[in-house]
């Protein structure tokens, strides 16, 4: 990992303004801030860590599959495309992002008629320690109080 403060003097990265870290990945260059990086990394702005989430597929960071693949280890397909015997994680699956990891994938339905949030499959991912559950119970609560429901069930 190379580290440029002030500015970059010299080389391809010259114009970037610093305090910056390079990270060389696999195959990408990523530039992070180093103010970010000293900080404790799950710490929001007021210091306490940042809640779980349960990321839309379709969002920038799930979108770029190589990088979401290089940053996180974690390989993920849109499974609404296929049949459903061969689907792996189900219909529509939301990765949950807690601190700076994946840990699982939500298969998820919101019934809006009926307001609830219904969680019909976890899958936790390998490796992954810790009480999964309670993160995922908080991000699902908080992405059904954002959807306008208001309770949260499991199948």
């Amino acid at each position: 990992m190379a580290a440029c403060f002030g500015f970059c003097t010299s080389g391809p990265h010259s114009s970037l303004p610093t305090p910056a870290r390079l990270v060389n990945t696999t195959n990408a260059i990523i530039f992070v801030s180093s103010r970010r990086i000293e900080r404790d990394s799950e710490a929001e702005l007021d210091g306490s860590p940042a809640p779980p989430v349960l990321l839309c597929p379709f969002d920038n960071l799930v979108w770029d599959r190589p990088l979401l693949e290089r940053l996180f280890g974690f390989h993920h397909t849109i499974e609404v495309y296929k049949r459903e015997h061969e689907r792996i994680y189900g219909y529509y699956v939301l990765p949950l992002l807690a601190g700076d990891r994946i840990v699982g994938r939500a298969d998820l339905k919101a019934d809006r008629a009926e307001g609830v949030l219904h969680v019909r499959r976890f899958h936790p991912e390998p490796g992954v320690r810790g009480n999964v559950t309670a993160k995922l119970e908080r991000a699902a609560a908080r992405l059904a109080r954002v959807l306008g429901l208001e309770e949260v069930r499991h199948a």
